[in-house]
């Protein structure tokens, strides 16, 4: 009968241990990508510079919920463009709500124009 109760228990602890590593990588899959989108983004304005009607910066910006993107002035005729973007995450698991937040990129990057 103790053999029974412990490979329940096993099963029970391996079904709630396969779920979280699951929840744990698909959230850090999604970190991953909104950093990446960010990096890209930020690439791009480097090279291209800042055009809010830019029809290939907007397809990249599309992806995320918000963003913001503002130039600021600095010395030597650079300029220093800031860069924020958010994406929601929320887990496909009641057990997890804690899991659920905003992921945020900030990136400042500097450009000579």
């Amino acid at each position: 009968m103790s053999n029974q109760v412990g490979l329940m228990l096993s099963f029970i602890f391996l079904a709630f241990f396969i779920i979280f590593s699951s929840e744990t990588i698909e959230y850090q899959n999604k970190t991953a990508l909104a950093l990446a989108k960010t990096n890209n983004i930020a690439i791009y304005i480097q090279e291209n510079g800042y055009d809010e009607t830019d029809e290939s910066l907007n397809k990249q910006l599309s992806y995320f919920l918000s963003y913001e993107i503002y130039k600021e002035e600095s010395k030597n005729d650079f300029v220093a463009y800031h860069i924020t973007t958010k994406q929601n995450y929320s887990s496909f698991s009641n057990i997890f709500d804690y899991l659920n937040k905003e992921i945020v990129c900030k990136l400042t990057i500097y450009r000579k124009e």
